[in-house]
């Protein structure tokens, strides 16, 4: 196994486990948490498994995290097969684009180029080391801020099988909702946001990256690898 296909297992790994831990709320059968309890748990999940913003896009892996993450945004069709034109088009733009490099390179290793020539010459050529990556653009990293939003939106769904509603009730003075808390979580741990900040991408939850999408792409990638068997022989 190369250190390509090790990191991507490592990932494949870390994802299994982060997802187990992110739904922490469907393991409590319906037993009634308290307020502190509940705050607790968004902790554990936040701390864990937030991407630091400094220097967070050097980290090991980091590469394969943000190909992940702009994977659907280079090709909006998924998960149906783009077509050939739009990986065509990303191919041309990876020659400048970070984040479509990256979400080619993805295709790449988990398997995909077999479908597309095009895919397949631009592999061909980058393990040749004729294709460079484009440099890491500087300032914010959507890829980080869009890891951030998809783990708000499932501790506020977490929290809403908790039994704590998404929303504040205007019509009381109680900040006690799914938002409420994460927001306050959000802060402790140096990645202050406000109420208001928290319940826009609640609202915008659609445009969050979809785990069980993202999970299955790997899977999907991992299967492709994996060497025909055939069919089964019976011995003689």
């Amino acid at each position: 196994m190369n250190e390509q296909e090790r990191s991507l297992q490592e990932l494949i790994d870390q994802r299994v486990e982060a997802a187990k831990d992110r739904a922490w709320a469907e393991r409590l059968d319906g037993a009634q948490i308290t307020l502190e309890e509940a705050r607790q748990k968004v902790t554990e999940v936040l701390r864990s498994q937030l991407v630091d913003r400094p220097g967070s896009s050097k980290a090991p892996g980091m590469s394969i995290h943000i190909g992940m993450l702009e994977l659907q945004g280079v090709f909006p069709s998924l998960p149906s097969p783009p077509s050939e034109a739009e990986v065509v088009d990303a191919i041309e733009r990876s020659s400048t684009d970070y984040k479509t490099f990256q979400a080619l390179r993805l295709s790449a290793r988990l398997g995909f180029s077999d479908q597309y020539p095009a895919l397949k010459a631009w592999e061909r050529d980058l393990i040749s080391g004729l294709v460079n990556e484009p440099p890491l653009p500087k300032g914010p990293s959507n890829a980080r801020d869009a890891q951030r939003n998809m783990l708000i939106v499932s501790q506020i769904r977490q929290l809403d099988v908790a039994g704590f509603k998404p929303m504040r009730n205007e019509a009381t003075s109680a900040r006690t909702s799914g938002c409420d808390i994460v927001a306050d979580v959000m802060t402790d741990l140096g990645n202050p946001m406000t109420y208001s900040a928290v319940e826009a991408v609640w609202k915008n939850r659609d445009k969050a990256p979809q785990p069980k999408f993202l999970a299955d792409l790997l899977v999907e990638g991992v299967l492709r690898k994996l060497p025909d068997q055939g069919e089964p022989t019976s011995e003689k």
